[in-house]
């Protein structure tokens, strides 16, 4: 999971920052291609695979799917 202050969308592949592409290869060390669930921190989320150059700083995050949604957790009832 990447989260990323805007997420692409089919149409629009989307850079991320400096921070989240550190993030993204040097700390998660996901490669160029690879798939990941892209976040933006208001409850949406997509697929979409990570592309970058060798020795960039900065890569580019494009659609791939939305995110199946989960189902909604259940009621705890205590009696």
């Amino acid at each position: 999971r990447l989260l990323c202050t805007q997420l692409p969308t089919p149409e629009t592949p989307m850079p991320i920052s400096e921070e989240e592409f550190h993030h993204a290869v040097h700390v998660i060390r996901l490669q160029s291609g690879d798939p990941v669930e892209a976040l933006d921190g208001n409850g949406y989320a997509v697929i979409a695979e990570l592309h970058y150059q060798k020795k960039a700083s900065t890569g580019v995050l494009k659609w791939i799917a939305p995110c199946p949604s989960k189902p909604p957790p259940l009621p705890l009832v205590v009696e």
